[in-house]
């Protein structure tokens, strides 16, 4: 049997590309990769469908003050039975989440709100992001209100997130009400306030 040794392929029409082929194999389900120079390498294929999801909430009620101040204790990942992530999921330090991988995210924010006091009950909750190592920014926000004391209500904000770095772009909440006596409710074993991270694709 005749073997055809080469390092580089060539189509035969005039001036076309010249393929530099990788020196070793690759793994496999590997497929050959050109970088737009002509050079070849060999490159695994994107996982199809989702490859993280994870959850989380705050255990306990959350005291809220007039100024916006960020949800920082009480987190914990959802570990209700039933509940199963995917891929590696977030990690959260007081408060800020930092993300496994670079990627385009869904991010959901959830708030269950109580007021006891008062006749104006008005709370509000914010989704901020932080770009680059810089400072954080109000990417979405909701409220509630209601005109009535010992008032339950929920607040939902969504934002598509481009995370282009793990170590600088990073997610937390903030909440803050109108008045005294306002609290967002956390549970141990209920989602009543909390994120859900959902990776879409690549960035």
């Amino acid at each position: 049997m005749s073997t055809i040794k080469t390092n580089q392929l060539a189509h035969t029409a005039n001036g076309a590309s010249v393929y530099t082929l990788p020196t070793t194999d690759g793994s496999t389900g590997q497929v050959l990769q050109t970088n737009g120079s002509g050079v070849l390498s060999w490159v695994s294929l994107p996982t199809p469908g989702i490859t993280m999801i994870d959850q989380w909430r705050i255990n306990d009620h959350i005291t809220l003050t007039t100024s916006k101040t960020a949800v920082s204790s009480n987190w914990e990942r959802n570990d209700n039975n039933g509940y199963t992530g995917i891929g590696t999921g977030m990690t959260e330090s007081s408060g800020v989440f930092t993300f496994p991988t670079t990627g385009i995210y869904l991010v959901r924010m959830f708030a269950t709100t109580y007021g006891n006091g008062g006749a104006t009950t008005a709370m509000h909750a914010q989704i901020q992001g932080q770009k680059a190592g810089g400072s954080f920014a109000d990417k979405a926000q909701g409220s509630d209100a209601a005109y009535t004391t010992n008032a339950y209500g929920s607040i939902a904000n969504e934002i598509v997130w481009d995370c282009e770095s793990t170590s600088g772009d990073k997610i937390r909440m903030t909440a803050h009400a109108n008045n005294a006596n306002r609290w967002l409710l956390g549970s141990s074993t209920v989602q009543r306030t909390g994120f859900t991270f959902i990776r879409l694709g690549d960035t």
